[in-house]
């Protein structure tokens, strides 16, 4: 019996010993409420744990065999944009501040203290030489910041052999000169070693958000041949992408995906469509094809289709009198597009409000599309509406109204110019009445 309760207690002890756990503090306290993890690997990510963060505070225990690799968590929506992510390594539990205003602070974690730290020290020394140079006082000083790069690289590749963020630093490490250079000597040598130590590879790098980032770094930051140069940025962008693209090589084309698709939202987001566009038609469409990602070419061509500044993809409908096109309409400066239901409750009640809203604006017309699984609703709610015009979607989620303008809820709403683009696309009711009242004299 004693050996018995022995080997029990010895089990309970390796099996609690085998589990580890991200903790820590969110701040301010109660902006937050609940926290998602998930593994990132090479193309994607996989939920792994979640956990509410109670008065600031929150602990993930991780299941029990958790592999060693990188950890995203998700505090808010969006998700790609309110995350951070912690390198786990299997045998350390992990313990972080979060302020919203600082970002992330690590506590406990090896790892995770030597990633930021190391990144913190490199950086530093790198912005100091572009500050140099940029008041060309650099020249004599170039070997001791190169003793000083030299010298964080050396040190944190050796405190860190032993780890996983060993392989982020010996990718990273910079070009280091040996001698005095000229400012367009540098920023040469700079760029025609900046892939001397990245693996292309490594699943760990493929995995993070560190190698895209490294990879729009130098889209932006490598020099064209003379500093003094003023190249077209554009061209100069399109170029290093090009080079970017050389040196990941041909069978690689899920991680091409990968960093276009990186590279296509940072620049939809930005509103620079120019660059967008081109990355998607140049570099990203035909990979994601051939990779069967119909969802992400559908995800970026809906964007295009329906983006700022487009002309709204027309529609049309049934009316006693024949048909009729959103094109065709006339007689107003600006058009409100809207998807609506008569099943919607918000619907009812905001509809109603937009019409009284708008008695006597003569300047602004209303095509209201009802997407519905019947007539018989739609028929009656759409009559107490009779200063819109109206056009019925039937198959609801389903309908091609639904599908040409990617409607996920009712309300939607669009604001077209008066030659159909579109001009605006209010998240709610509010958002589009305050719209109309800074831009059409509402």
């Amino acid at each position: 019996m004693k050996k018995f309760l022995t080997w029990l207690l010895s089990l309970v002890m390796l099996y609690a010993t085998a589990q580890h756990t991200i903790s820590g503090t969110f701040s301010p306290a109660g902006d937050y409420t609940w926290l998602l993890a998930y593994s990132l690997q090479p193309g994607g990510q996989e939920y792994t744990s979640e956990c509410r963060i109670t008065a600031g505070r929150f602990t993930i225990l991780l299941p029990e065999n958790t592999p060693p690799g990188i950890y995203r968590l998700v505090y808010g929506i969006p998700q790609d944009s309110n995350y951070f992510d912690v390198l786990y390594n299997g045998k350390e539990d992990v313990e972080l501040d979060f302020d919203s205003r600082t970002g992330v602070a690590f506590i406990l974690s090896e790892e995770n203290k030597q990633f930021q730290a190391y990144f913190k020290d490199i950086t530093a020394v790198e912005e100091e030489i572009r500050l140099a140079y940029a008041d060309n006082s650099l020249h004599a000083e170039l070997p001791e910041f190169a003793k000083r790069l030299l010298k964080i690289q050396e040190k944190y590749k050796a405190s860190s052999r032993r780890l996983m963020v060993h392989r982020f630093i010996t990718s990273n490490q910079p070009y280091i000169p040996v001698t005095s250079e000229t400012i367009n000597d540098y920023l040469k040598h700079r760029k025609a070693h900046y892939f001397d130590h990245l693996d292309f590879g490594d699943s760990l790098l493929l995995a993070s958000g560190y190698l895209t980032d490294k990879l729009l770094k130098y889209v932006y930051t490598a020099s064209p041949e003379s500093y003094t140069a003023t190249p077209d940025s554009l061209q100069w962008i399109q170029e290093n992408i090009r080079e970017i693209d050389a040196k990941i090589g041909d069978n690689k084309e899920a991680l091409k995906i990968q960093v276009y698709d990186s590279f296509w939202s940072r620049w939809e987001k930005a509103g620079n469509y120019r660059l967008s566009d081109w990355v998607y038609t140049d570099y990203l469409k035909e990979p994601a094809l051939r990779a069967g990602n119909l969802g992400l070419v559908e995800k970026i061509e809906t964007f295009n289709r329906l983006r700022i500044g487009q002309r709204a993809p027309d529609i049309s409908w049934q009316t006693a009198q024949g048909t009729k096109k959103m094109g065709d309409l006339s007689g107003a400066t600006t058009y409100i597009l809207l998807f609506w239901s008569s099943e919607c409750p918000h619907c009812l009640h905001e509809l109603p409000q937009l019409q009284t809203a708008l008695l006597g604006k003569t300047g602004i017309q209303v095509l209201a599309v009802g997407l519905e699984v019947d007539t018989e609703n739609w028929t009656r709610e759409s009559s107490k509406l009779p200063s819109f015009e109206h056009a019925l979607g039937l198959g609801k989620w389903e309908s091609d109204y639904a599908d040409l303008y990617a409607i996920e809820k009712t309300p939607t709403y669009f604001v077209l110019d008066q030659d159909k683009h579109i001009i605006a696309r209010p998240e709610d009711y509010q958002g589009l009445m305050q719209w109309l009242k800074e831009n059409a004299r509402m």
